[in-house]
């Protein structure tokens, strides 16, 4: 009776080698890259505890938006940009202010404001403060001709002195009208160089900064230590579909992470699709709960965010080593799909050290 089962045995055996091949040809062998790995990623609008001390030390800083015991990541990194450029940026240009108060000479008056207005933070700054009233500026004395032309156009306000062209209110959008008339009464005693009058508005914001930089300097590591604990591991890839057919990365993934002890971290993580704002210069990253499509010779750039913060990961402090040392390895697992294929596929990608991109050489 046995022979009887051969050919039903031979059947199936011939029917699952078959759909073997057919998935192993129909096997998806996409280009795919990580080109970057980030840590210090985070969701704007997630909430997170902020310390009293830091409150209260933020709301007398005249340069950042006060926070609440519950604020925003996007609140608090607001909150740490600012203050963080001030530890930055106001030592680099804080003693030509001081030069331009102890001087008594219109001629090295002229050249130090022109120094002072090719500073960025000084222009930011400045215009920050003016525009919100912060300080005060006295009349220029409108019997006084001026001295040096001034212009507007929408990149800001100009000054044009004898050693070249400086701007005012660059970060804002000057065409409007509000920000113009907060301009114009300091712009007013520039031009006519009321030396005086503008030491008074200089004084003011020499204070202002100084007390700004201690503040910041108070508060700079507690909103930093915030952030990197509600930041979150990303990857950004770059897929092009080679094959004939279209290609889907399901929406969930994972981040593979092994250092050099072979020691290895696996990072649950969802997908981010990628789009570029108006004026096509600027990448942003978008959360999505459905699949990515990329048609046939097609490509697309996308991203791998870690579902849980830096805080929340059982091994968050060990990743972090890894990336800090830049000794790791990492790669992106995916889960792929096409037309033909009856199962899910996993997909890794190339690996890549697992650390900040080196600079190019200048």
């Amino acid at each position: 009776m046995a022979p009887d089962f051969i050919p039903t045995f031979s059947a199936a055996a011939g029917s699952l080698a078959g759909y073997a091949f057919r998935e192993y040809r129909n096997r998806i062998t996409p280009f795919l890259q990580i080109i970057n790995v980030t840590g210090d990623n985070f969701r704007n609008y997630d909430s997170c505890n902020v310390d009293v001390n830091v409150i209260n030390k933020l709301k007398a800083a005249d340069l950042a938006e006060p926070l609440s015991e519950r604020s925003t990541l996007r609140e608090v990194y607001g909150a740490w940009d600012s203050m963080s450029d001030i530890s930055t940026k106001w030592p680099a240009y804080k003693d030509k202010v001081q030069a331009f108060l102890a001087n008594n000479t219109i001629d090295e008056s002229r050249l130090l404001l022109w120094q002072l207005f090719k500073y960025q933070h000084f222009d930011d700054t400045l215009t920050k403060l003016l525009t919100a009233g912060k300080l005060s500026v006295p009349s220029a004395d409108s019997t006084l001709q001026p001295i040096l032309d001034s212009f507007y156009d929408a990149d800001g306000a100009w000054i044009v002195f004898p050693n070249g062209n400086a701007s005012l209110g660059t970060s804002f959008k000057t065409d409007s009208q509000i920000v113009q008339k907060r301009l114009s009464p300091f712009l007013d005693l520039v031009i006519r160089l009321e030396i005086p009058k503008i030491k008074s508005v200089l004084a003011s914001y020499e204070k202002i900064l100084s007390d700004n930089y201690y503040i910041a300097n108070e508060v700079g590591a507690p909103l930093k230590a915030i952030l990197d604990l509600s930041s979150r591991w990303m990857l950004d890839c770059y897929v092009a579909n080679v094959d004939s057919t279209p290609l889907i990365i399901e929406p969930n993934a994972s981040i593979l992470v092994r250092d050099r002890r072979t020691i290895s971290y696996v990072l649950r993580g969802s997908l981010l699709t990628a789009s570029y704002d108006e004026s096509g210069d600027s990448l942003r990253y978008h959360s999505t709960s459905t699949p990515l499509i990329i048609r046939s010779g097609e490509d697309a750039k996308f991203a791998i965010v870690t579902n849980e913060t830096q805080g929340e990961l059982v091994d968050g402090s060990a990743v972090r080593e890894c990336f800090s040392r830049g000794l790791a390895l990492c790669r992106v697992k995916v889960c792929l799909r096409k037309v033909g294929l009856l199962r899910r596929q996993a997909y890794l990608s190339p690996s890549i050290p697992f650390a900040e991109p080196k600079s190019s050489p200048q």
